[in-house]
């Protein structure tokens, strides 16, 4: 693991990652995320989800949806 793969899972650790929980997902699982998100003003949410990466407007800017293959990006990212 390098440095900067060090870095981009302590910030992940510090944030809101919520992998592969789409909008169709039981609020059981997407609410601890949304909760987090609203507690801590420092927290971000990120929810990647093919096809389903939507996202509550009332997070505002801090949380985001990609729309995107997971395994795909988790390729990508560790090619960094």
């Amino acid at each position: 693991m390098t440095e900067r793969h060090e870095e981009l899972l302590a910030s992940c650790y510090r944030s809101c990652l919520e992998m592969g929980v789409g909008f169709n997902t039981p609020t059981i699982i997407r609410y601890p995320f949304e909760k987090l998100l609203r507690e801590r003003s420092q927290a971000s949410l990120v929810r990647l989800n093919l096809n389903e990466a939507v996202v509550p407007e009332s997070l505002g800017v801090r949380a985001v949806g990609i729309n995107a293959d997971m395994k795909q990006s988790i390729e990508d990212i560790m090619e960094c």
